[in-house]
């Protein structure tokens, strides 16, 4: 049977709309001189507080300081919309029942802790309890210091006039007018999606006299804390384990006489791919899916892969017992499967597959205590409050964070984003917005950047070349995935090489294109993000690919690199951890096969109490061979 291998996936404004501004005198012009943020003062009838600029404050982190929005503060200060500078003189507004009662909230504040995990930075930290560093560093100098992972610090908490009472669980909040969502999460010191799981009313709009849930967030909910040592130490909460005899990451040691007891699950369609095989050779169609139902081609190249790691892993001395299911696409036989009592006590489950199976065994996962890996699902629903589910493939919304992350670590970036009107196309365009203006906010080296988006519907090749700035490098995203638009506009752009400098980012989908000459690829620069790579050259992937040729006289496709690395990934983690790995992974983890044959492994939660999602993706680019190569990040 003949397959093939998959390819590998192929001065600066940052614009704000913030509308028309009205113009305002500045405080400077009026000659007030400037006070501290706690003292309002009336100015043309209107409260203000007065803020001066210090060095390295955004305008993110002024907003998180008078819990006023970024919009609000621009409208105050039309001088700002280019650039902010230290030693500014900012007014700030004061909103009745949002930022007005500040100084009682000051006198009257108490404090909750936080140990800062390893990787984790004070930006981090500041949009985690939704206050600014500033702030944090008032409020624990030592800070200051270079080292900060590890430090337990102070978390000041606003207790807000609405509080009515409270229990070990809970506060009660009786919701005031023209409080918002984010205004009550500020003043509790916490994230706004702990007080909608608690409240999921609140999705509907918020209403004066409401009565809210405030959830006490405590310390032995953090998963991760560094000790004296430099060494990660695992913090145990009961949502977690109850079995106190469980040891932590450092104390775990294998041996071979522990056997390790994996479940997979996967749609292999066994009655009816044996069916088709019990055929006579001239029924068959010369189409190589056709030797297989349901599109389950795929899936037994995964199983491939996996079985390969797994003889691997034996030869390294680790015991496992593999039970495999044929869930088919069926829930009832998920639910079936899932009866059997014996499933209840193994270490580790891999899939299902689609997303509607994979959530009735995630929850039986969560009940039993049980790591689940969901090996090609990009659906982030299924981490929500669940820790004890692993995402392999990030979500779409974190690919484009990722990418956005990478955009504003580019030096003199003049970042033109082109979409054809499609709602697909300009919801993605609409999440990368609110994405770039997240990164480039919280990277203290950029100063100013150019961000332009261009409907070609509406504003054609003209409105392209028109976006593009002399002297920079025009960093040029494509969102569509349509051939005949994206090899056009391409071969356009590649006559306009000789007079800017363009470095074009687009989709793995490119990779499939037929019709896009070679110069435009080479000319234009032209990058792919990517969840998975595979490099040819590598010795590992040589030694695979050779293997898996010589026993299943095949070529391995992408689904059989999954196989294999999560597989490999996981199985090692069991080895150096035991089951409760899920405290001891982190983006610095040390393992050796954090970085697989096509996939690299760097999980972090989607929130405190929620499971892991893989946020790690590839940069890749063309040679001068036209061969695909990883660019370092």
């Amino acid at each position: 049977m003949q397959n093939f291998i998959t390819k590998t996936m192929k001065k600066i404004v940052l614009f704000l709309s913030f509308f028309v501004f009205v113009c305002e005198i500045s405080a400077a012009q009026v000659g007030i001189a400037a006070k501290s943020g706690n003292d309002a003062v009336l100015l043309f009838g209107k409260k203000y507080y007065f803020h001066t600029v210090k060095k390295g404050e955004t305008l993110l982190i002024i907003s998180n300081i008078y819990n006023i929005s970024q919009k609000e503060i621009v409208f105050a200060n039309r001088e700002i919309i280019n650039s902010i500078k230290e030693g500014m003189v900012l007014k700030i507004p004061v909103i009745d029942g949002q930022n007005a009662t500040r100084d009682e909230m000051n006198r009257t504040k108490r404090y909750t802790h936080f140990t800062i995990p390893k990787g984790q930075t004070l930006y981090d930290v500041s949009k985690k309890f939704n206050i600014s560093v500033e702030e944090m560093l008032r409020e624990n100098p030592e800070l200051r210091s270079n080292h900060i992972e590890g430090k337990k610090i102070k978390i000041p908490i606003y207790a807000p006039k609405g509080l009515k009472r409270e229990d070990s669980n809970f506060y009660y909040h009786s919701v005031e007018s023209q409080q918002t969502l984010f205004s009550i999460a500020r003043q509790y010191a916490m994230d706004m999606k702990d007080i909608l799981r608690y409240n999921p009313e609140v999705k509907k709009g918020l209403k004066s006299g409401q009565t809210l849930k405030i959830p006490k967030i405590k310390s032995d909910t953090y998963v991760l804390t560094i000790g004296s040592d430099g060494k990660l130490i695992p913090v145990i909460s009961p949502l977690f384990l109850r079995d106190s005899t469980v040891p932590p990451c450092d104390q775990f040691r294998y041996d071979s006489k522990i056997v390790f007891q994996i479940v997979l699950f996967l749609p292999l369609f066994l009655n009816d791919n044996y069916n088709i095989a019990s055929r006579d050779d001239s029924e068959k169609e010369k189409n190589d899916e056709q030797h297989f139902a349901n599109n389950s081609k795929k899936f037994y190249d995964f199983y491939e892969g996996l079985l390969f790691a797994l003889d691997d892993l034996r030869k390294e001395g680790l015991s496992v017992d593999l039970l495999v299911f044929d869930t088919e696409k069926d829930n009832d036989k998920i639910r079936e499967i899932l009866q059997k009592p014996e499933l209840a006590k193994v270490d580790l489950i891999i899939g299902p597959i689609y997303s509607n199976n994979m959530k009735i065994a995630s929850e039986f996962a969560k009940e039993h205590k049980i790591n689940i890996i969901s090996p090609l699902s990009q659906n982030d629903e299924l981490l929500k409050d669940n820790p004890f589910v692993f995402q392999i493939v990030p979500s779409e919304e974190t690919q484009i964070e990722e990418q956005c992350r990478y955009f504003a670590s580019l030096p003199n970036k003049s970042i033109v984003v082109i979409h054809n009107g499609s709602k697909e196309e300009t919801d993605r365009v609409e999440i990368m917005r609110r994405k770039l203006v997240k990164s480039f906010s919280s990277n203290d080296s950029t100063k100013e950047v150019i961000f332009k988006e261009i409907n070609y519907k509406t504003q054609g090749f003209s409105g392209v070349e028109d976006a593009f700035s002399v002297g920079l490098d025009n960093i040029i995203y494509i969102s569509s995935t349509n051939e005949v638009f994206v090899s056009s506009l391409l071969t356009s752009l590649n006559k306009l090489t000789k007079t800017y400098s363009l470095t074009v980012y687009g989709s793995e989908t490119w990779e499939k294109f037929e019709n896009v000459e070679f110069n435009c690829y080479k000319n234009l620069n032209v990058h792919y993000f990517s969840p998975v790579f595979v490099d040819f050259k590598s010795r590992n992937v040589y030694n695979f690919v050779s293997n898996y040729r010589l026993f299943y006289k095949t070529e391995p496709s992408m689904f059989s690199f999954y196989g294999y690395d999560i597989s490999y990934y996981f199985l090692n983690a069991l080895r150096r951890y035991g089951k409760n790995f899920q405290f001891c992974l982190s983006p610095n983890d040390v393992t050796p096969n954090r970085v697989g044959l096509q996939t690299e492994f760097n999980f972090r939660r989607v929130e405190e109490l929620g499971g892991f999602e893989n946020f790690h993706i590839f940069v890749v680019k063309y040679n001068d061979e036209m061969s695909l190569i990883r660019e370092k990040k």
